[in-house]
């Protein structure tokens, strides 16, 4: 007897859930998000764990109720999340202007004149990707090096949604010579950078008040090409709403060793970050095991 494939069969869920998800009204497309949500927050005891021991490590001047509501509505906004991904298939260029507030564009912009390419990074704050899409259907060009989810059916599925829009998506692994190439041409990278680096990758920097092991990818690709840093980060607004800020260019010192440029460079980053982050902290991706750096391992990256 043929055994059915796992697989397949989760893709076909996630396109059943895709048809009737982005046919209810946002409104009630956001209270189905929210009854989700709770469902996970019990059911995944693991997660919920990580998230209250993350929110301690954060905010250990916060008392405990506080921590849990804190918790309960990062998973809200997860789950909100990925109902908004599955209605990504009604996105177009007029929904996208009416739910995206843009501000200081400028300074893209004026990094893309620059004519290096742009180094863009941001974190997992609100709907990033959602903001992206939204991006691309203003015309703008980008690859976003990315993670695989682990599930192939889910990865395909949430690939193909986005790269429909015209976003490239290149793996982690291996994307030195795409990197270096995009911005050679003057394109635009983008770097996730709230995720836990293997030591062996990372630098191990202050974020939130404690050490982190952090991508140095963007600090050392602008050092070797010049091209500008440019932060960006979404929130969410009333409703459907988002805001996607963009800041200032963060140019690169290439006369300064690199090593320590770096690390400078980075340093820097997880501090901006951290600021975003503190401001909306329910908006943050509490559930992943960000600090794993062991006790021995500080300073010594």
């Amino acid at each position: 007897m043929r055994k059915s494939d796992p697989s397949a069969q989760v893709a076909a869920l996630l396109r059943l859930l895709e048809l009737l998800v982005g046919l209810l009204p946002y409104r009630l497309a956001r209270a189905f998000s929210w009854l989700l949500s709770g469902i996970w927050y019990h059911l995944l005891p693991v997660r919920k764990k990580v998230s209250l021991d993350n929110l301690a490590r954060a905010f250990p001047e916060m008392d405990v109720a506080r921590r849990r509501r804190l918790a309960r509505r990062c998973f809200g906004q997860l789950a909100l999340c990925g109902v908004e991904y599955l209605r990504l298939w009604r996105l177009d260029v007029r929904v996208a202007a009416e739910i995206l507030e843009v501000a200081g564009y400028e300074h893209l912009e004026r990094a893309i004149a620059a004519g290096k390419g742009v180094v863009v990074v941001t974190g997992h704050l609100a709907n990033f990707d959602l903001a992206a899409c939204c991006m691309a259907l203003r015309g703008l060009e980008f690859h976003v090096i990315t993670r695989r989810a682990g599930v192939g059916a889910v990865d395909r599925f949430w690939m193909r949604r986005r790269e429909r829009f015209g976003i490239g998506f290149v793996s982690q692994r291996n994307s030195a010579m795409v990197i270096h190439r995009t911005l050679r041409k003057g394109g635009i990278v983008v770097f996730m950078i709230d995720q836990h680096m293997p030591l062996h990758h990372g630098i191990v920097v202050d974020f939130l008040g404690m050490p982190a092991s952090t991508t140095p990818a963007p600090a050392l690709f602008s050092y070797h090409t010049g091209a500008p840093i440019v932060p960006v980060c979404t929130e969410r607004l009333e409703g459907q709403k988002q805001r996607l800020t963009v800041f200032e260019p963060i140019e690169p010192d290439r006369t300064a060793p690199r090593e320590r440029e770096v690390e400078k460079i980075t340093r820097h980053l997880n501090l901006w970050l951290e600021q975003r982050i503190r401001q909306n902290p329910e908006q943050w991706l509490w559930v992943h095991r960000r600090w794993k750096v062991p006790a021995g391992a500080v300073g010594e990256s």
